[in-house]
């Protein structure tokens, strides 16, 4: 069974937009290059629904010309405790 690596498709999907490419012509650059994949199978990754193979993403870094882990989850946001402030601000 091929390994999966989580991704942000939204990242995927936006490169891939910026460099004014289809799904269908993702799919056949894929394609070209021993890759083979069915556009639906390219939508449901852009969408996040599900994950790419680690052969599928380096395929993908390639082909939309990014680094190695560009198209990687952002971390976690923090976030901020809430202070623990007296309802009405402590004042009499």
């Amino acid at each position: 069974m091929a390994q999966l690596t989580r991704t942000d498709g939204r990242k995927i999907r936006k490169r891939r937009e910026d460099l004014r490419m289809t799904i269908a012509q993702v799919v056949a650059k894929l394609a070209e290059h021993g890759t083979p994949r069915h556009r639906d199978h390219i939508y449901r990754i852009e969408t996040s629904s599900k994950q790419p193979s680690v052969e599928l993403l380096d395929a993908l870094e390639q082909l939309l010309e990014v680094e190695r882990g560009a198209f990687a989850p952002d971390p976690p946001k923090r976030r901020r405790r809430a202070t623990a402030e007296p309802v009405g601000g402590g004042r009499a």
